[in-house]
């Protein structure tokens, strides 16, 4: 696990992956989330090498 960002109902989630950015709305990050002991999916070519996450 590389970090924890807690997100209310209408915030968007950001992805840091080196000078890119990624801004997923829930519906859209909803499709990575994984059910208990297990992955999610991989983020998109580009975005696999997470450096940060934030929230907006």
């Amino acid at each position: 696990m590389l970090a924890v960002a807690v997100l209310g109902d209408g915030d968007d989630l950001i992805v840091h992956a080196g000078q890119r950015h990624l801004t997923m709305k829930r519906r859209d990050y909803e499709n990575y989330i994984g059910e208990r002991a297990r992955r999610g999916g991989k983020l998109p070519r580009g975005f696999q090498k997470v450096d940060r996450l934030s929230v907006g």
